[in-house]
């Protein structure tokens, strides 16, 4: 789950509701990750206890997000790929 959370923080969402309109939607963007993208250093210090504490191997945790993430790009159509999302995790994580 917190895995979820980094890849989402890191596409900058944005807040807008539930607006559904295309043109409001063009001109501001669920998602924003220029701006808004962030690693929440609580959540990442939450990962690595975890990581540490089940001794999980990096290719494990990275399985485990690309699992997770490649679903959440999908049903939310998130703009930030996958492999470039895991980068900025690992360098932060490891």
């Amino acid at each position: 789950m917190y895995l979820e959370v980094c890849y989402i923080d890191l596409n900058g969402p944005s807040n807008t509701g539930g607006i559904t309109d295309p043109k409001i939607l063009k001109e501001f963007s669920p998602w924003d990750p220029k701006s808004n993208a962030m690693l929440a250093p609580g959540i990442i210090d939450r990962i690595s206890k975890i990581i540490k504490k089940t001794e999980a191997e990096q290719s494990k945790v990275q399985e485990i997000f690309s699992t997770r993430a490649t679903k959440l790009k999908e049903s939310l159509r998130i703009p930030v790929p996958v492999p470039e999302a895991w980068k900025q995790i690992h360098e932060t994580l490891f």
